[in-house]
């Protein structure tokens, strides 16, 4: 599993470095203003991206796993799922703009990333053909390349339009340049046959709504923050918080990796060895999160400082809040698709579901009647992440017998398996150069 998670964090690393590349070059161009209406736009795409989808990728994973869908079958939910949910999307937020306070310069910014909702959804469904085929070399490659075009889209679209309106542009050009690649490699590497099966696609989103409840949850619970610091505090606060959030989120590019590695694992173990497998996992995981966490809190100030300038020095307090927070739900990053690949997706969704409550209602209090202003956002996050990671853990303690340190503290073993496999591929590059 260590040669797909060094795939997947190179890629997801690459990701996050882009990203926060992309931010500094708008907080210096633009501004808090300019920073805030990209965070919002981007923001708006993912949530509603990770909405829409209703847990059909992952579905796909978990059955392909159990051999009970084939990748002709996938492809066709893949399509049927995008015009479906896609369209019903481009309605649904049509409807609730008006009420969402959402709106930036240009109302044409927000009307264009509501126009590629279906793409993003189509996307996301491709993504996953990777994972449940276990070809995550092709998956991180289609991921790089996501990203290795942004900036570029993005200085043209601010080239062409200015403001909002040219970062609208940037990003849907880059969606639609993108996806046109995914289709293009898997036609040429699985072949681009598909079969339109209701059933399949019904039952598929029958097991994907279990998963998308708490998926949704999750993403209200980490991301619904941005639109509540836009609506109590302007665009310009959601400025300082855009860099808080992604520094504070640096420290799940491994949890991530290792996740996404595990799926297709858990889904076809049996109890035994995936128990073991997610509890090495998960010490693994927390200690370079712990350690990743630290150094970012020690340095925050520094950071800030260097890369956006003192006008953004208010985000250091925001981020050393969120940090506690993602240390902690570094674990769950793993513990989600441990329940997910077992078929014990509901009490991911419980977890979530309690998390994405606690972290609404604080939000809106510390927000909009305490005035804590982001620090406010920050410890809703940091205490929400933290509770619904301690209810999971205890759960798998609870189903794996395992003694707390065994899933918290690495060991001597972890370390020399670790070591062992990082020798392995070392000296596969060498010999392949």
């Amino acid at each position: 599993m260590l040669k797909d998670t060094v795939l997947v964090f190179i890629s997801r690393n690459f990701q996050k470095v882009v990203s926060l590349l992309l931010t500094v070059m708008l907080a210096r161009v633009a501004g808090r203003e300019g920073l805030g209406s990209y965070g919002l736009l981007v923001t708006i795409s993912t949530f509603v991206t990770t909405v829409a989808t209703l847990g059909l990728g992952p579905a796909h994973v978990h059955f392909r796993g159990q051999k009970q869908l084939s990748l002709e079958e996938i492809i066709g939910n893949s399509f049927i799922g995008a015009i479906i949910f896609g369209l019903s999307s481009i309605l649904a937020f049509s409807i609730l703009r008006p009420y969402l306070n959402m709106e930036l310069e240009s109302k044409l910014s927000i009307t264009i990333i509501t126009l590629t909702f279906p793409v993003a959804i189509l996307q996301s469904y491709l993504d996953y053909v990777w994972v449940s085929e276990r070809k995550l070399d092709w998956f991180s490659a289609m991921y790089v390349a996501r990203y290795l075009t942004l900036p570029v889209f993005i200085l043209l679209g601010l080239v062409i339009w200015s403001g909002d309106v040219g970062i609208a542009f940037g990003l849907a050009a880059n969606s639609i340049t993108t996806l046109l690649l995914s289709l293009v490699t898997i036609a040429r590497n699985l072949g681009f046959s598909f079969r339109v099966s209701l059933d399949a696609f019904f039952k598929a989103v029958r097991y994907g709504f279990h998963i998308e409840a708490g998926t949704v949850a999750q993403a209200i619970g980490y991301r619904f923050d941005y639109f509540l610091v836009k609506y109590f505090l302007g665009s310009s606060h959601l400025g300082l918080y855009v860099p808080a959030t992604n520094w504070a989120e640096v420290v799940w590019l491994i949890p991530g990796a290792i996740s996404t590695a595990l799926l297709p694992r858990v889904s076809v173990a049996d109890r035994k060895s995936v128990k073991d497998i997610t509890a090495a996992t998960m010490r693994i995981t927390f200690t370079i999160s712990l350690i990743i966490g630290l150094g970012i809190m020690v340095f925050s100030h520094f950071i800030i400082t260097l890369l956006y300038g003192r006008s953004f020095l208010g985000a250091v307090d925001a981020l050393r809040i969120l940090l506690i927070g993602t240390v902690v739900f570094s674990l769950q990053r793993v513990l989600s698709n441990y329940f997910i690949g077992q078929g014990e997706a509901k009490w991911f969704q419980i977890a979530t579901l309690a998390s994405m409550c606690i972290n609404v209602v604080m939000n809106v209090f510390l927000l909009g009647v305490a005035g804590w202003g982001i620090e406010g956002a920050a410890l809703s996050s940091a205490v929400s992440y933290s509770l619904s990671t301690i209810f999971l853990t205890v759960l798998f303690i609870r189903w794996s017998g395992l003694p707390i340190r065994d899933i918290l503290i690495i060991n001597s073993m972890d370390v020399s398996k670790i070591l062992q496999q990082g020798s392995l591929i070392y000296r596969r590059i060498v010999e392949a150069r």
